[in-house]
């Protein structure tokens, strides 16, 4: 859950850690305040800032949005674990057995390790 606040001139956007949003606050010259995590940026950027927020699934008050995107599965080298590729962002591997057992109903979820 996201949250922008307006006091005075300044604007305080307290969210979830997002890579993408951080790298866009530092652009437009917002400071990580690190006591009371929060980002603050001038108040002429609210607009801005609302509209990367929606962009990334942000949204103030609303649960971060589930976007279909593509992603590539394929073994690794020696075929013990699946690695998931999205977009060519980031990259997760799980060990085969566990991605099998998952496809053929006997497992409910697959413990996965994040590489980038």
């Amino acid at each position: 859950m996201a949250s922008i606040s307006v006091k005075g001139d300044k604007v305080e956007v307290r969210s979830r850690y997002n890579r993408d949003f951080a790298r866009f606050m530092r652009s437009i010259g917002a400071e990580w305040d690190r006591e009371r995590r929060v980002w603050v940026a001038d108040r002429g950027r609210l607009n801005e800032i609302r509209e990367k927020m929606e962009e990334l699934g942000l949204s103030e008050g609303g649960a971060a949005r589930l976007d279909e995107v593509p992603v590539y599965i394929r073994l690794s080298r020696r075929n013990r674990n699946v690695l998931v590729i999205k977009m060519g962002e980031m990259v997760i591997v799980a060990s085969v057995s566990d991605v099998r057992e998952l496809l053929d109903g006997r497992r409910e979820y697959v413990r996965a390790r994040r590489l980038r």
